[in-house]
């Protein structure tokens, strides 16, 4: 995500010798200038890595779930309106 690279860059940055931190805009500006676009996307890969499989464990949870609660033994109590209208 770019905002985390930009948070990233302003939690690590050191002051400058007056004491004086730069802003988000300003380090946005010098990230683009100094890598150019891709530097948003440094890091990219290892949040894919670290996010994918929470999301996929997530979504077939669900769809389990959504098999669960179609099954006979519960009646048509989970199924929406429009589906009951199909029977």
């Amino acid at each position: 995500n770019p905002i985390d690279v930009v948070k990233t860059r302003l939690q690590t940055q050191v002051p400058a010798a007056d004491g004086s931190l730069a802003g988000p805009a300003h380090v946005a500006r010098a990230l683009l200038t100094a890598e150019g676009p891709r530097g948003f996307l440094k890091g990219i890969t290892a949040r894919v890595v670290y996010q994918a499989p929470g999301a996929a464990v997530c979504w077939v949870a669900y769809e389990y779930c959504k098999h669960l609660l179609a099954l006979p033994l519960f009646g048509n109590t989970f199924l929406d309106d429009d589906e009951d209208s199909d029977q």
